[in-house]
């Protein structure tokens, strides 16, 4: 399985806020912090983590380093076909460059998991760099109990396990940097509420959204709030259960997919286990040879996945309400993604992806939802009978067709 390798590059590289300046005397400060940090997230400091002064320029060729060293520049490609192709960004867009240009306009620090290393960007106002520093600090406890390195690139993971690990490292370093700013105020601890507030919540989106990603597609943006805000949600529950020993527990039994991070209570019943599945169904749907391969595709595929609740949620989202797009896709139980490479033009592809869903009501939902933006998409070249919808681009020559396939399966196939 290959997986959503940039996003995690570079939202783990981030603390996001509004810029401004800091100074080599507030990098400092960090040792300090370290241990307020840990006696607030209630784990012991094994190691001291150095702090860096860092421009502009030297975080955005940090993040450009972190991908090539990577050597992922193959599957970021075929990730950048494959959301271009279902819909999650414009064919125009150049995703790489973009997710790049992004986050450093919302960059704030970083800690590097590699090097042992807090990097606080220059620009930081003084009375932005404790909290953010407090997230990131967050991090490296993090690293230094749980070996991040391990959880988040090591194991072969999907898009959906990923994004659901993600939530949990930044839902946990923002309840300490929550916690830390309430104790300033003299106001409970995160613990200690029942309900996080809508103001404490629409402050924390105010600070990681700001004017200038305006130019990315409104899926990266949902992106780039989802694991600070949704991720914030979720340890909140955990917070509640036990307090951060119950965080803690959740490090040696995570999370499994974004479906147990927007349903909380999912985690806590863990009723659907997608890797399960995956072992159940995986070689039978390769075996469901897609409609429109034929001998000029190279087999096997070149790039599957499992992208989960949230992507699901977040391509619904571009064309269609949230609310609506959140409530299509909630009945989630497994989706697998493969991507097949013409043998003669290897800028040609053929994507087929199958969703599963908990009943045939969540796939009716589903099914609706997805006609409405395909039919969007492609509104000039349609052909639809009961339980199918045929679409055609005569520009980009892109044709494909969705069907409801079984009475809980929703598929897509596309070539371009």
């Amino acid at each position: 399985m290959k997986y959503c390798r940039i996003v995690i590059y570079l939202v783990w590289a981030c603390c996001l806020i509004t810029p401004t300046f800091a100074s080599e005397r507030d990098c400092q400060e960090t040792s300090a912090l370290l241990e307020l940090t840990s006696k607030l997230r209630r784990l012991a400091v094994v190691k001291e983590v150095p702090c860096k002064l860092q421009n502009i320029i030297e975080v955005e060729n940090y993040l450009k380093k972190q991908i090539q060293n990577k050597g992922i520049l193959k599957q970021i490609q075929y990730e950048e076909t494959v959301f271009k192709m279902i819909g999650i960004i414009p064919e125009d867009y150049s995703y790489t460059q973009g997710l790049i240009n992004m986050y450093t306009s919302q960059l704030a620090g970083y800690y590097d998991k590699d090097n042992k290393f807090y990097a606080m960007a220059d620009w930081i106002s003084p009375s932005m760099q404790l909290p953010i520093t407090v997230h990131e600090l967050v991090h490296s406890l993090q690293d230094q109990h749980y070996n991040l390195h391990k959880i988040l690139e090591e194991e072969p993971i999907t898009t959906d396990e990923m994004l659901a690990r993600l939530a949990l490292a930044e839902g946990d370093a923002s309840a300490v940097m929550y916690d830390y700013l309430n104790k300033k105020r003299g106001l409970p601890s995160l613990a200690e509420q029942n309900n996080i507030s809508s103001f404490a919540l629409s402050n924390m989106l105010g600070a990681i959204i700001s004017t200038n990603t305006v130019a990315a597609p409104k899926a990266l943006q949902v992106l780039l709030v989802y694991p600070y805000i949704s991720g914030l949600s979720f340890v909140h529950m955990l917070l509640l259960q036990n307090g951060y020993q119950a965080v803690d527990a959740a490090y040696l039994n995570l999370p499994r997919s974004t479906q147990e991070i927007l349903h909380p209570e999912k985690y806590l019943s863990r009723i659907n286990n997608p890797r399960q599945l995956a072992t159940a169904l995986n070689s039978q749907l390769q075996e469901s040879i897609p409609r429109l391969l034929n001998q000029k595709y190279r087999l096997p595929s070149v790039y599957s996945d499992t992208l989960g609740e949230f992507m699901i949620s977040s391509l619904l989202n571009n064309f269609l309400s949230p609310i609506v797009a959140s409530q299509a896709s909630i009945g989630w139980k497994y989706d697998r993604l493969d991507l097949y490479q013409l043998q003669e033009n290897p800028k040609k592809f053929l994507l087929a992806w199958t969703i599963i869903m908990e009943n045939p009501d969540d796939a009716e939902v589903l099914f609706n939802s997805l006609l409405k933006v395909y039919s969007e998409r492609f509104y000039q070249n349609l052909r639809k009978n009961k339980d199918t919808l045929y679409f055609k681009n005569n520009i980009t020559n892109t044709v494909g067709y969705l069907v409801r396939e079984s009475p809980t399966r929703v598929r897509i196939e596309i070539t371009s």
